[in-house]
């Protein structure tokens, strides 16, 4: 069985407004804590991107959740800068999302299911891109909510 997430999570979104993991719920999440600084995380953000649009048009979220001090106008530039086409910057103000996940250090990742529910925790870089990652997403899309 697959643990709840925990549903005090939040994290602001580009126009800096708080959303909870709950106005997520029914879609497949991938939760990457990264930094502009970290430089696997910034090599990471292509991998993420691609599968993003490899699955664009189906109900995948992903969040990539900078822990720049500089806050969300940090990723956001960040972001614009490297042409990521599907991402959108999402910012974790004070670390109280990392925090409550215990993350330890960046890139560390976490795959949610439709129910809000932890699949996999993943520390440190991965190709996101790759043909077996991208199965299983599909299989978790195709998944009822």
């Amino acid at each position: 069985m697959r643990p709840a997430m925990p549903s005090v999570l939040s994290f602001n979104d580009a126009s800096n407004m708080a959303l909870p993991l709950g106005h997520f719920r029914g879609a497949v999440l991938l939760i990457n804590f990264w930094a502009t600084w970290c430089v696997p995380c910034v090599k990471e953000m292509t991998y993420i991107d691609r599968l993003q649009g490899d699955l664009k048009g189906q109900p995948l979220v992903v969040l990539a959740v900078s822990e720049d001090r500089g806050g969300i106008s940090v990723a956001k530039a960040f972001l614009e800068r490297q042409k990521l086409t599907f991402l959108r910057a999402f910012a974790d103000p004070g670390g109280a999302a990392a925090q409550t996940l215990q993350v330890d250090g960046i890139p560390t990742s976490f795959i949610v299911d439709k129910k809000g529910r932890l699949v996999q925790r993943v520390e440190g870089p991965y190709e996101w891109d790759d043909a077996p990652i991208v199965t299983r997403f599909r299989a978790l899309l195709a998944e009822a909510p």
